[in-house]
């Protein structure tokens, strides 16, 4: 009975031994690996601040769907500026286009004539008649100013005296007109008359208002800033005169040759028209204008972040506010519809092994579906069996990665998933 016993239980034993080196042993036709799948690092062509995601971590998005956008105040402005830039020379490329108008060439005519004749008068020297003139200005400014320094009793009585006559002569006007106006009520005298005496009544309480006006000033004596006003007249009409007298000083003459010779070369220029080099240059920046406008308008089209294909959102790498420079990923987009995973398969088996051969995948996250793939590509040089997928025994051992394109058709693989893949019919 002892017998039988110790039988049974080294029969289980070796039955557990065997188990346990066949488990640690690879199973012909199952491999293990990875999901992959395609990415994109989505990052701006220009510098910037981020203004607004349009898109987050698992959206779905389509080529050609916004998924961030930077702040465009500055960029807008750059646009608006170069426009403005570009409409002003585009004017002054046609102006030179056009050439010169008759009207433009009609003004310069007469500035030139009239610097002619400034010149002619100040090398003839003033004339009998201008310093006479001019004389009799400086004399009665001169009076007008002797006056204002105070007024004497005799002016004062004679405004006095004037202003009882006009108050008279109104007074008189007002009858006049009570009586004329009953009397064309009464149909005695015409519209006309009546319209002729209030007209005598208007211009006699004109004369009154200013009679009353003369006596005040007169009464109260002249204002400061009346002798101010009448001194400084003088002093004018004074340096007038002297320097008529004088005759024509040497700069002055320098100075109005010079204008001369100006306008008529600027009149020479406007016959002329412009260059044919003017031209060119005009068109040149014209066109680089015209550049720089197209360039702040394709920066302004680049602040914003566009999906070149149908994808998920996988990852945002930066937070809404960040400055962020050229070329630095701020959203990771994946392919979900086209995933894969690459096994290795030792040299031994690769002989079996076809493109589209078909296998089925399962992961540990969705232990009860599979996932029908197929090869599409076996690679040609051989490898050590990455660290990851076999056993320390099994790492030194030659493989070929083989890459099994997967079906997810509900999206379900993600990229990371640790994955089996058996072939088909092993």
């Amino acid at each position: 009975m002892k017998r039988v016993v110790v039988a049974i239980v080294l029969l289980a034993v070796a039955l557990a031994l065997w188990n346990g080196v066949r488990k640690s042993q690879p199973r012909e036709g199952l491999y293990h690996g990875v999901v992959e799948t395609r990415q994109y690092e989505m990052g701006f062509e220009v510098p910037g601040r981020i203004a607004a995601f349009t898109s987050d971590e698992g959206d779905a998005v389509k080529a050609g769907q916004e998924l961030a956008r930077l702040d465009e105040r500055e960029l807008k402005a750059a646009v608006d500026a170069s426009a403005a830039r570009l409409g002003t020379l585009e004017a002054r490329l046609a102006a030179l286009e056009e050439g010169s108008r008759p009207a433009e060439i009609g003004q310069v005519q007469a500035r030139v004539e009239r610097a002619a004749a400034d010149l002619e008068r100040l090398e003839n020297g003033a004339t009998r008649e201008q310093l006479e003139e001019v004389r009799a200005e400086m004399a009665a400014a001169r009076e007008r100013w002797t006056l204002q320094q105070d007024y004497r009793d005799e002016d004062v009585a004679a405004a006095r005296a004037s202003l009882d006559a006009a108050a008279v002569t109104l007074e008189n006007a007002r009858k006049d007109l009570d009586r004329f106006t009953v009397l064309f009520r009464e149909g005695a005298v015409p519209a006309k008359t009546l319209e002729q005496v209030e007209d005598r009544q208007a211009a006699a309480l004109g004369q009154q208002r200013a009679a009353a006006e003369n006596y005040r000033k007169l009464r109260e004596g002249p204002r400061s800033e009346e002798r101010e006003e009448a001194y400084q007249h003088y002093q004018a009409r004074r340096a007038r005169y002297e320097d008529l007298a004088a005759g024509t000083r040497p700069e002055e003459l320098r100075a109005a040759r010079a204008e001369l010779e100006y306008w008529r070369n600027q009149l020479a220029l406007v016959q002329e028209g412009p260059r044919a080099q003017d031209i060119q240059a005009a068109r040149k920046e014209v066109a680089g204008a015209r550049a720089s406008l197209q360039s702040a308008r394709l920066s302004l089209a680049k602040a914003r972040l566009i999906s070149p294909v149908a994808a998920h959102v996988l990852r945002r790498n930066l937070e809404l506010g960040e400055m962020v420079s050229p070329g630095v990923p701020v959203l990771t987009l994946a392919d979900l519809g086209q995933p894969w995973v690459e096994i290795f398969v030792p040299e031994t088996e690769l002989g079996n092994l076809r493109l589209g051969d078909r296998f089925e995948a399962t992961v540990d996250s969705l232990p009860d579906r599979t996932f029908p793939g197929t090869v599409t590509r076996i690679y040609e040089k051989a490898e050590f069996t990455p660290k990851s997928i076999q056993t320390e025994r099994e790492r030194v051992n030659l493989v070929f990665r083989v890459k099994v394109s997967l079906e997810n058709p509900a999206l379900e693989l993600k990229p990371g998933m640790p994955a089996d893949a058996r072939r088909v019919g092993s």
